[in-house]
């Protein structure tokens, strides 16, 4: 095998291998009585390039997932019945629930996927 060869195949190992290694950023908010302020921290390599700090309303919680490619979120108020989803993959944001639920509490969604799927 040519050194030139050897070299690519190592590059590319390296490369796949720091692709790997990306931590994607997380935000999880439990409801609460209260409005609060929660912050969604960058991870290097994700969706979102800038921290942020947004208000999260009274009894109203929260799940938030990136990845290198797109952002996925999951709320819920637990006074109400139904579980939202939306994603950067398009679509807007739509009802995860395929009924009424009492006390909804939202789960982790996908970045992969449409915000409702995990």
């Amino acid at each position: 095998m040519e050194k030139h060869t050897k070299l690519v195949i190592a590059g590319g190992v390296m490369a796949l291998n720091l692709a790997s290694s990306v931590a994607l950023a997380e935000v999880s908010i439990e409801a609460a009585d209260t409005t609060r302020d929660a912050t969604w921290a960058v991870s290097e390599g994700g969706f979102v390039t800038h921290a942020f700090t947004f208000k999260v309303s009274n009894n109203v919680g929260l799940q938030a997932k990136d990845s290198e490619t797109a952002v996925a979120v999951q709320a819920a108020n637990i006074k109400g019945t139904r579980i939202f989803g939306g994603s950067s993959n398009g679509g807007g944001v739509k009802d995860c629930s395929n009924a009424s639920i009492d006390k909804p509490s939202p789960s982790m969604p996908s970045p992969a996927e449409d915000g409702c799927k995990q």
